[in-house]
């Protein structure tokens, strides 16, 4: 099929937001051949810098983007979304509209009422971080996105899920579909990957600025450690990525290491090297890591 006879289904895109992920997810979709109808924010200016930044319109009320637009896209801070909806389904005429949110944790129980306004709701999220609004939209291409999508009969229910996945699969992406009551789950899972790794650097530099180094000496000592461990691990799996003591099984050292922490960095130490311990013991079925575990 030729780029310019390309439709997902999904028609006309608004968006309900112009922040971060409002900006990024509009020129993404738009970059990929999406039409988009255009923003609504409760800045005017935000969504005028959007819509100049997407090629879209810029709408100074609710309802007109709302009849502009077949799909919906609510991308406010998670806080604010319930109160986006209940705007909506009390001011627009929603019937037949799909409508999205990109919460991570939360689920489509936030559209409360939606069966009676005639929309769909559904729930999409990508698995990276949007951190800037004018270029995080470079980095979507690499994200998995999750789908919230509950079993249903409803023909229509089904045919606007599947235009979900057709706009994000054309735009280069795997989309999985992610049960409701998994969500917060998944949400843990990427705050572990993402945010707690940023907490596990910042206590290894404190560490290392214990021994004498200062934050740029730490910090530049660790970027070849930090870099060459998550390439291992993208490139062959956490499983055999695993090196250090206790992959040794080197009880020695990990008992030396205890020795030096702080009792906050201790428990941290402690639980981590638990879990390495279960990779451990996956690389190396006949070893015996009972002394370890004695230890912690």
């Amino acid at each position: 099929m030729k780029e310019d006879t390309y439709s997902s289904g999904l028609g006309a895109i608004g968006f309900i937001g112009a922040g971060k992920v409002g900006f990024s997810m509009g020129k993404y979709l738009s970059d990929s051949g999406e039409h988009l109808s255009g923003y609504y924010s409760k800045t005017q200016e935000s969504a005028e810098q959007a819509a100049i930044f997407t090629g879209a319109k810029a709408f100074d009320n609710i309802r007109d983007l709302v009849n502009s637009s077949d799909t919906l896209f609510i991308t406010v801070p998670d806080k604010e979304i319930s109160g986006v909806w209940d705007c909506m389904r009390k001011a627009c005429d929603l019937k037949g509209k799909t409508v999205l949110h990109m919460s991570g944790a939360s689920t489509c129980a936030l559209f409360s009422g939606i069966i009676d306004t005639g929309a769909y709701g559904f729930s999409l999220h990508p698995l990276c971080a949007v951190s800037d609004r004018y270029q995080s939209h470079k980095t979507l291409s690499t994200a998995v996105f999750t789908i919230e999508v509950s079993d249903s009969s409803d023909e229509t229910y089904n045919l606007k899920a599947n235009a979900i996945r057709t706009a994000m699969i054309h735009a280069g992406n795997m989309i999985v579909d992610i049960r409701p009551e998994d969500k917060v789950l998944y949400h843990a899972a990427a705050v572990v990957a993402s945010n707690m790794t940023v907490g596990l650097v910042f206590m290894a530099e404190q560490m290392l600025k214990r021994t004498g180094f200062t934050d740029e000496e730490a910090s530049k000592a660790l970027s070849p450690l930090i870099k060459g461990t998550m390439d291992n691990i993208l490139r062959q799996g956490s499983v055999n990525a695993l090196t250090g003591p206790v992959e040794r099984n080197d009880v020695e050292t990990v008992s030396k290491h205890l020795t030096k922490l702080t009792e906050q960095e201790s428990e941290v130490y402690k639980a981590l090297t638990k879990a390495l311990i279960e990779i451990g013991k996956i690389r190396h079925e006949d070893a015996d890591y009972s002394g370890m575990e004695e230890l912690l």
